[in-house]
């Protein structure tokens, strides 16, 4: 993921031009994931470099006053026991804010289970969207045998915590799987639903409908070509309900967003290239 040392983020409101109320930020800061807080304001989570050889997540928030509460307010991970921070690069990809509490997703890339060599892991960690305090355990993706490294990209809230997408591979990351995953808030993984594994393969984004269905934003590799898919599958189940392509070609394409309506209407969005040309492409498909 590249991004221009030189740019300054801001978090404002927008409508139809600029009003002037906004977070501003630190030169080299980049904004990854944003949602609503509840009382018309919006916490948005990205990341940095320290100065100090790592990266830290950054989080921001502005409340329904329009009010600055957070301003860049840094996080780094240090694992039960360790004192010596910034000796892992932290990534916030995506945050889903509910009842006053910011669940930040990314990956964590260090020498988790005092391995040799850095792994990346997927993380969850919630804040207080007043105070940036963290609350409870740091959730850390466990190594699943040969599936050792792994990445969330993309969250939504359940129930029963929150439900993450993203992918996981073995140390070389030659081989990789889509892994949706529910966490609950006191860490523990309540059910898991790998795919099967391709060269590349990721979850971007994921959305859950009133009745428990999942769908899934992914992309693998077939052959020489990315596809882009929907996926439909079901909590606390191994179901396969359904597979969208996005769309059927030989050319690569890549699903990147999902939404689900009241109506459990599933809305996709992504690219595809035809004839050599990338193209913007949403697709909406029934349940």
């Amino acid at each position: 993921m590249a991004h221009d040392c030189s740019s300054q983020p801001r978090v404002y409101e927008h409508v139809g031009e600029g009003t002037g109320v906004e977070v501003s930020a630190e030169a080299g800061q980049t904004v990854t994931g944003i949602d609503n807080d509840g009382t018309g304001g919006c916490v948005a989570v990205g990341f940095a470099g320290t100065g100090q050889a790592d990266t830290d997540v950054v989080v921001w928030r502005m409340n329904g006053e329009h009010v600055p509460v957070l301003g860049g307010e840094p996080w780094d991970y240090l694992p039960p026991g360790e004192i010596i921070p910034h000796k892992f690069t932290d990534i916030a990809t995506d945050v889903v804010v509910r009842d006053g509490v910011a669940w930040i997703v990314g990956m964590s890339i260090g020498k988790h289970d005092a391995v040799p060599e850095p792994r990346s892991r997927g993380f969850v960690v919630r804040m207080d969207i007043d105070t940036a305090g963290v609350l409870g355990p740091v959730i850390i993706a466990p190594n699943s045998a040969a599936w050792s490294q792994s990445k969330f990209f993309g969250a939504t809230a359940h129930p029963d915590g929150i439900l993450v997408t993203g992918n996981a591979c073995n140390n070389a990351c030659d081989s990789q799987r889509v892994e949706t995953a529910l966490y609950s808030a006191a860490g523990v993984r309540l059910w898991l639903r790998p795919e099967m594994p391709s060269a590349t393969a990721y979850g971007s984004a994921v959305a859950l409908n009133a009745h428990g269905g999942v769908v899934v934003a992914v992309t693998i590799r077939e052959g020489t070509a990315l596809r882009g898919f929907l996926l439909g599958r079901v909590v606390y189940d191994q179901a396969e309900l359904f597979s969208v392509p996005f769309p059927a070609s030989k050319e690569d394409s890549e699903a990147s967003a999902v939404a689900i309506d009241e109506f459990d209407r599933i809305a996709g969005g992504g690219y595809r290239t035809l004839g050599g040309v990338t193209e913007a492409r949403t697709i909406l498909a029934h349940p």
